[in-house]
C-alpha cells in the first residue's frame, strides 16, 4: 500500500516504521530537557489512575488527531495553502482545551485559572502545528498520534523549571537540535 494523504489510514507497514522512528526521534530531541530533568530531580511522570493513562495517552491522541488532523486537513487542504490549513486546525485545537478554565477558576482562582488556561492554549496551539508538520511531512495519521501520546505522557515537563544552569542547556541543546532536525530535513 501507499500513502493515502486525504484519509491519512491507507499506508503500508515499511511506511509505518520509518514514520515512527522519525517521530520518535525527533521527539526525543524535542525532549531532552524533560528527560534530563525526569532523570535527574523527580523521576518520569505518573498518572493517578489505569483508566486516567488510557484516556490521556492513548484515547485523546486517537480521536483528537482523527478530528483535528485526518477530518480536518484533508477538508481544508484542497481549498486552501499548507500554512492556512495548518493555522485554521491548530487554532480549532487549542481552543476546546480552555474547557479546564471551567473547573480550575472555583479550585484555584480567576488569575491562576486563567494565566493556566492561556500557557496551555499556547502550548497546545504549538503542539497542533507540530502534529500538523508531521501530518503532512509524513504523510501518515500514526505519526501524529504518537507525537501527541509523548506528549501527553510528559504534559507540562516540556518547560524547564530553572533549577539549575545545566538544565535550561540541555532543554536548549533539544530545542536546537529538533529544529536543525526539521530545517536540514533529516527526519
Amino acid at each position: 500500500m501507499t500513502s493515502g494523504f486525504a484519509s491519512g489510514f491507507e499506508f503500508g507497514i515499511a511506511e509505518h516504521f520509518e514514520a515512527s522512528w522519525k517521530t520518535l526521534l525527533l521527539m526525543i530531541l524535542l525532549y531532552i530537557g524533560p528527560i534530563y530533568n525526569c532523570i535527574s530531580y523527580s523521576g518520569f511522570p505518573e498518572t493517578q489512575s489505569t483508566a486516567l493513562e488510557i484516556k490521556t495517552i492513548i484515547c485523546a491522541p486517537i480521536i483528537e488527531e482523527i478530528l483535528f488532523r485526518s477530518i480536518i486537513i484533508s477538508r481544508f487542504s484542497p481549498h486552501y495553502s499548507q500554512s492556512a490549513t495548518t493555522l485554521f486546525a491548530l487554532t480549532l485545537f487549542s481552543l476546546p482545551h480552555l474547557h479546564h478554565l471551567l473547573h480550575e477558576i472555583p479550585a484555584h482562582g480567576y488569575k491562576s485559572a486563567l494565566s493556566t488556561a492561556v500557557f496551555r492554549t499556547v502550548y497546545t496551539a504549538i503542539f497542533g502545528g507540530l502534529s500538523c508538520f508531521l501530518f503532512f511531512k509524513f504523510g501518515t495519521l500514526f505519526s501524529p498520534i504518537l507525537a501527541h501520546s509523548w506528549c501527553n505522557y510528559f504534559g507540562s515537563a516540556f518547560v524547564p523549571t530553572g533549577r539549575s544552569k545545566t538544565e535550561i542547556f540541555i532543554f536548549c541543546i533539544g530545542l536546537f537540535s529538533f529544529a536543525v532536525a526539521v530545517y536540514i530535513n533529516f527526519v
